[in-house]
């Protein structure tokens, strides 16, 4: 609960653009994990493109909001049986706390970095 209330430990500076990247937030997305998969891969390549990407942005990656419906089989819902995109306004800390943390996270990194996000 602690980690969900506070701000993300990121500092950085030279200008760098901001990306964030989330996927995986209904459990029968699995494409959506290949998908962030294969952008990890890419980032942390040798590949010239992918150094070009690294020198110019920085990268905040989420590859799964809903490991619990994941692992539980379920299709939309997490394990309390919400639908976590709808959830995205006013989420709960007791029942949708991975959304909340990315949401914390966003909001950080917009006000903190609003001229690069």
């Amino acid at each position: 609960y602690r980690a969900v209330q506070s701000a993300p430990f990121v500092s950085f500076s030279g200008g760098k653009r901001v990306v964030l990247i989330s996927g995986r937030v209904h459990p029968s997305e699995v494409t959506a994990s290949h998908a962030v998969h294969g952008i990890i891969q890419f980032l942390l390549s040798a590949d010239p493109r992918a150094a070009l990407l690294r020198d110019n942005f920085v990268f905040f990656v989420v590859p799964m909001i809903n490991p619990d419906g994941v692992c539980r089989g379920h299709s939309r819902l997490d394990q309390h049986g919400f639908n976590l995109n709808r959830c995205y306004n006013d989420p709960s800390t007791e029942t949708q706390p991975t959304v909340l943390a990315l949401k914390n996270v966003y909001e950080h990194l917009q006000q903190q970095y609003k001229d690069q996000f």
